[in-house]
């Protein structure tokens, strides 16, 4: 296996315990770390990038690369909403943060190759851009197998 699935992987391991920790309501067939799980390795897939995208993920990028605001839109839809989560933006990515626990969830963290400045943020509200993110979600969440 090359390295940088490894890694890859090893991030996926750490996001699938992180979500362990969190208790939310089984909206469902799959619990949040399943959700976690089958999300990060759909990312593995170029197909999958490529049905939500329309365009080839380049082959040197991490699997998770581009998959923040759609992956973190699906998981505010399947595991509370905003009874759960605030949905955050910033610059350049996308992150939920938990409304009890504190914190980012971010299930695409491993695509930097620095950690993330989470400072300069905002919570996303725009309709047209949720509007769209539904629509990519529900095909992620095909590609996932969860939908």
């Amino acid at each position: 296996m090359n390295e940088k699935i490894e890694l890859y992987n090893r991030a996926t391991d750490e996001l699938v315990l992180l979500a362990h920790d969190y208790d939310l309501p089984q909206i469902g067939k799959f619990s949040f770390p399943e959700i976690v799980h089958l999300l990060r390795e759909s990312f593995k897939h170029p197909l999958t990038h490529e049905k939500i995208f329309d365009y080839k993920q380049l082959p040197n990028w991490v699997p998770s690369t581009n998959f923040c605001a759609v992956a973190s839109f699906f998981i505010y839809e399947h595991t509370g909403g905003p009874d759960q989560w605030k949905f955050m933006r910033g610059p350049a990515h996308w992150w939920l943060e938990h409304k009890r626990i504190s914190g980012q969830f971010d299930i695409t963290y491993d695509q930097f190759a620095k950690p993330y400045d989470y400072r300069n943020s905002s919570i996303e509200n725009n309709e047209d851009r949720l509007s769209e993110l539904q629509k990519q979600a529900l095909i992620l969440g095909r590609a996932a197998g969860m939908v």
